[in-house]
């Protein structure tokens, strides 16, 4: 009985979905973030002001770790199949997977109970 096959079973599919899944994320955090932007503008609340622009600044990481991880992806699937990409620069990600997945989580942690106080203080002030 042979061992599991070391070739790409789907090339490129896989790494597309993952990143197309990151940029939601960022889009997602951008539109969260700008909605508390809106929020602390009207009612005055400094609170949420900060956190939309820490949202935001968020949301530029997100995105940016969503290209990067991506032509880290198109590097090694194309060196899996034999295949050299001239034009691509190998952000050599070994290292650095988790570090990217440790700040979305955090990121979540941070702007969630961010939100939570914000959530809060406005429902005291009322």
């Amino acid at each position: 009985m042979s061992g599991p096959s070391r070739a790409v079973p789907d090339p490129g599919m896989q790494a597309e979905r993952t990143t197309l899944a990151w940029r939601r994320t960022a889009l997602a955090v951008a539109v969260g973030s700008l909605a508390a932007l809106r929020v602390g503008a009207t009612r005055s609340a400094t609170t949420a002001v900060v956190l939309g622009a820490l949202g935001l600044v968020w949301a530029v990481s997100l995105w940016w770790s969503a290209h990067v991880r991506a032509a880290d992806a198109l590097v090694r699937m194309r060196a899996a199949t034999g295949t050299t990409c001239q034009e691509c620069d190998s952000p050599d990600l070994d290292g650095a997977q988790g570090v990217h997945i440790v700040a979305a989580a955090l990121g979540t942690f941070v702007v969630g109970v961010g939100c939570l106080a914000v959530v809060l203080v406005l429902a005291v002030t009322r």
